[in-house]
């Protein structure tokens, strides 16, 4: 049975610019996973990648850390993650107390859902 071939679709560029400053932090704690897909795009049903939605995140937890995207080199450029997790192995930044919501201090608060 001859494979099925799917159109390929362009959806941005990666550009390698510059020489890693640190192996460790921008090489060896890189976390590639499949599953970071741009809102509205959805994997193609390729059966290999379907099994790689669900283990490269998972080898990801248990290889760097549950923290692994809040790392400076897997964390998002162009939006702030908050996670409201304080502590924990492997935290650059804590986010100031207090942590949960709601609370007296105004902050951190839950994020406005989009209307649909």
């Amino acid at each position: 049975m001859a494979a099925r071939r799917l159109p390929l679709i362009d959806v941005g560029t990666l550009t390698l610019d510059r020489d890693p400053a640190n192996d460790r932090t921008d090489i060896e704690l890189a976390a590639f996973e499949p599953s970071n897909l741009v809102p509205g795009i959805g994997p193609s049903p390729d059966k290999m990648l379907l099994g790689r939605l669900f283990s490269h995140p998972d080898t990801h937890r248990y290889r760097i850390d549950p923290n692994d995207m809040d790392l400076p080199v897997n964390r998002p450029k162009a939006a702030e993650r908050d996670s409201h997790s304080k502590d924990g192995p492997m935290r650059d930044a804590n986010p100031g107390d207090p942590v949960c919501a709601p609370n007296s201090y105004g902050a951190p608060r839950a994020a406005a859902r989009a209307e649909a």
